[in-house]
């Protein structure tokens, strides 16, 4: 009979003789009775081996060695103040361990144990099946491999040798592990730990890692699953292979290592994960899919963001809402302060992606991206300032990318992208890019608006042919270089943009008032073409744009074709004059061309000198004085036609009937014709 009764084990332990190392060692035995040592200061090990226990074991406020109790039974371990070098209980089945505020100078074990489900299979105490709140241990605690069956509070535990709750499952119904402001001197460790209910850490202090790999926390979906809040890491939390139902929260959280997470999977309503206003050392997702919102608003990552091969999904629902939440969906780093670079590679995203009033010291990448918002804003970069290049390719946006406000540093550029459902693809009102701002192949099916956007190099706009977009707003714009050879837009409008060099699309219709620029550079540079490129504007042309033009080529030294501008700006003027305007003008264009065709003016003294002298040939004038005159019919013409003649021919002669209507004609034609005349006579001297 191996029975034994646990007052005699007390008076044992208590009235035996206790040298030096004094060890108490049972075996196998059935101990009947409370086996109470609560308040006694003893130097000996108790060592208890396969032993059941039908009462309580109560350490209460006691001071041993070294308590041991392995693959024993029993209901509770009360031991609460508790002073011991170690204290070992692996695989032990216990109804509640209590080791709240115990104080043990080397480590705490209870692996293997099967906890919180006791021998009379009543319920555990205050249904926790391991209490120690406040307990300090210089060594390190483990539950690596338990079994738990109710809570475990942990809140407020020192371990200076770190924590492992490896391998530990907790499925049982609703239960809580609470390690709130718990204090780990090295790594926190939960691989492949298995929880129904809520792991708790908001305040906790770890030196090292907290590693959730393989990890399953699962509850409902509106509820938070892991709540971090406040945590802080010196290393990294790793979560390789960890799958959460229910909400990640490390708001406020600190993490020096930074947040790694590969082929994980996170859902929950509303926040996924929830890093606002963390600071992390960097943060990676790699092959996660995520249902529900990553919200990373005014975190800071001192590091990189990187998430490739992921998907951000709608949160999960039930059958009573049909409709697909896209605003409690997608990556929210609104006011994110990022030291390093932001990656987003192959991932898919239905819902909101923004980087609005973000700070990136890094550049911002996005490749093979797929972002679907239809109608709202797909990609958000709204008052973030990049201060690398920004590089958009092959994004896929079901809604708008804005930039509007942003700063991006050495440059923008958006390659082989595809933008569809948003009043503007592309909305970056002010934005101010310091480099070049490029865009390349780009579909899009309503617009982009660049409005006042402020770019330290150039633009460069290509757009693909068979899906272009609507309107392409540059109004007001500033760029050393703008060029649209290439943009294949239904409207172009680049009202009071300035730039240096203007490469239009003279085959799209483009508003030009008030543009101001110092090279025109087209295919066909002849004023026709240039005229009738401007004769597309879509809001009616107006003057300035043409003597903006001809000025241009002025100071180009193409004088001939300003001046063909200028006569073009002058008949379309003539269009809304009245009657006697029209006409009148029609005669100035068909004499000199408004003064800006002077060659035609000398052909015209041409004709009429050569009209006089048919006239007055056939039909002499009347000298004044017969006797004393020598006829030249064609120095007597060019007399006539010239105003203020050296020749003073035209004086000697009477000239009557027919002949004075031409002389008067002639006359007339001469005082027209003759400024514009000798315009061209100087010009062509000059050159």
């Amino acid at each position: 009979d191996r029975t034994l009764r646990a007052d005699a084990v007390r008076r044992m332990v208590l009235d035996g003789p206790t040298p030096p190392g004094a060890r108490l060692r049972i075996r196998g035995a059935a101990v009947v009775g409370r086996f109470d040592l609560a308040g006694v200061q003893l130097d000996v090990d108790l060592g208890f081996e396969a032993c059941v226990f039908d009462g309580d074991v109560d350490l209460s406020g006691s001071a041993v060695h070294a308590v041991t109790i392995t693959r024993a039974t029993l209901p509770r371990l009360l031991a609460t103040g508790l002073t011991a070098d170690t204290v070992t209980l692996d695989g032990s089945r216990i109804g509640t361990v209590n080791l709240s505020r115990a104080r043990v100078r080397g480590p705490v074990s209870l692996e293997g144990c099967d906890l919180g489900r006791p021998a009379d299979a009543g319920d555990p105490d205050d249904g926790a099946a391991v209490v120690a709140d406040g307990m300090a241990v210089d060594g390190g605690l483990s539950l690596r491999g338990a079994r738990v069956h109710a809570h475990l509070d942990l809140a407020d535990v020192a371990a200076n040798l770190g924590v492992s709750l490896d391998t530990v499952v907790a499925d049982d119904g609703y239960i809580v592990v609470d390690l709130t402001r718990s204090s780990v001197g090295r790594s926190l460790t939960l691989d492949a730990f298995r929880l129904s209910g809520v792991l708790q850490l908001p305040g906790a202090r770890v030196a090292e890692n907290v590693d959730l790999s393989n990890a399953t926390v699962s509850t409902e979906t509106w509820a938070t699953a892991v709540d971090a809040g406040g945590l802080i890491v010196g290393g990294g939390l790793h979560a390789w292979g960890t799958a959460l139902q229910g909400r990640l929260d490390l708001r406020g959280a600190r993490i020096d290592g930074g947040l790694l997470v590969e082929r994980g999977s996170f859902a929950a309503q509303g926040a996924a994960m929830d890093l606002s206003r963390a600071t992390l050392g960097r943060l990676e997702l790699t092959e996660t899919p995520v249902k529900g919102k990553l919200d990373a608003t005014r975190v800071v990552v001192q590091g990189d963001l990187r998430i490739h091969d992921s998907r951000l999904d709608p949160p999960p629902t039930d059958d009573t809402f049909a409709d697909d939440d896209r605003a409690d969906a997608g990556l929210s780093a609104t006011g994110a302060e990022i030291d390093g670079s932001v990656t987003l590679y192959a991932v898919e995203a239905h819902g909101a992606v923004t980087f609005a009033g973000a700070a990136v010291r890094g550049g911002l990448d996005l490749t093979d991206v797929r972002l679907a918002h239809p109608f709202g804003v797909a990609l958000d970069l709204a008052r973030a300032v990049v201060q690398q290049e920004t590089v958009l390719t092959s994004v896929t946006a079901a809604g708008e990318v804005r930039v509007a406000d942003a700063r991006l540093g050495e440059g923008f550029a958006m390659h082989d992208c595809m933008l569809i459902d948003a009043t503007h693809n592309v909305d970056g009102t002010r934005l101010v890019v310091e480099g070049n701002l490029l865009v390349t192949d780009l579909s899009a099916d309503s617009g982009v608006r660049l409005t006042f956007a402020r770019v330290g190099n150039e633009i460069d706009l290509r757009t693909s042919a068979g899906a272009s977009p609507a309107t392409v707003e540059l109004n007001g714009v500033q760029a050393t270089s703008i060029d649209l050879s290439q943009c294949h837009a239904q409207r172009v409008d680049l009202r009071a943009a300035q730039t240096y060099t203007l490469v239009p699309n003279v085959r799209v219709p483009t508003v030009l008032r008030g543009t101001a620029y110092q090279q025109l550079i087209t295919d066909d540079d002849s004023a026709g073409a240039l005229v009738r490129w401007l004769d597309r504007d879509p809001e009616d042309l107006v003057p300035q744009t043409l003597e903006h033009l001809a000025a241009y080529l002025a100071n180009a030294g193409r004088e001939a074709d300003a001046r063909r501008v200028r006569l073009t700006i002058r008949r379309r003027q003539r269009r809304s004059e009245g009657l006697g305007g029209r006409l009148g003008g029609f005669a100035v264009d068909a004499a000199a061309g408004y003064g800006y065709a002077p060659s035609r003016a000398f052909l015209w003294l041409c004709v009429f000198w050569a009209m006089a002298a048919l006239w007055f040939g056939n039909d002499p004038p009347t000298p004044v004085d017969p006797a004393n005159h020598d006829w030249n019919v064609s120095l007597y013409s060019l007399d006539l036609l010239l105003p203020a003649s050296p020749f003073g021919v035209e004086g000697d002669y009477d000239v009557g009937g027919a002949g004075e209507w031409v002389w008067v004609v002639v006359q007339t034609m001469g005082y027209l014709l003759t400024i514009p005349a000798l315009a061209a006579i100087n010009r062509a001297f000059n050159r």
